[in-house]
């Protein structure tokens, strides 16, 4: 599976975890949706990260080769049943365009969009860090880190 992974898991020590046959492809950019933070994550214990349709925006992240012997554990991670009640629902996207050098092309990959829950929470700084420290490591643009860290934390 081709995921795009624009939350902690571009994180190397988080993926490496979940999926521990992963294969980083590279940086990605998806137009027209925007990052929010529309339900809690009793993992992190704040609000996580997801995507949203939203007109002229872009969120970046990296794309991953995951295995399919990994893929079970990142829906698990991700609260993804397929057959039961989701916390996220697993979309696939046509549109992610993968960053390189000397030009870009299309791919589809997978990501997971969270279900709104309504909590009004915020990500927690440690959370957020952790996406920006994916972020760096994998080379986003400087503008796109400015974004994040503006991401006000609670």
């Amino acid at each position: 599976m081709i995921y795009f992974a624009y939350d902690a898991d571009m994180n190397p020590a988080q993926i490496a975890e979940r999926c521990p046959g992963y294969r980083t492809l590279g940086v990605a950019r998806l137009t027209d949706h925007r990052l929010t933070f529309p339900r809690f994550s009793r993992t992190w214990g704040c609000a996580a990260a997801s995507i949203t349709p939203s007109r002229n925006d872009t969120v970046f992240g990296v794309l991953y080769q995951v295995p399919e012997e990994d893929v079970l554990a990142l829906n698990y991670q991700h609260g993804y049943d397929p057959d039961g009640p989701r916390e996220l629902n697993r979309d696939e996207l046509r549109a992610v365009t993968v960053l390189k050098v000397g030009g870009s092309e299309p791919v589809a990959a997978v990501t997971y969009v969270a279900v709104p829950d309504g909590t009004g929470a915020l990500p927690s700084a440690a959370y957020m860090n952790a996406i920006i420290d994916g972020a760096r490591t994998h080379g986003l643009p400087r503008a796109y880190l400015v974004v994040l860290n503006a991401v006000r934390t609670g």
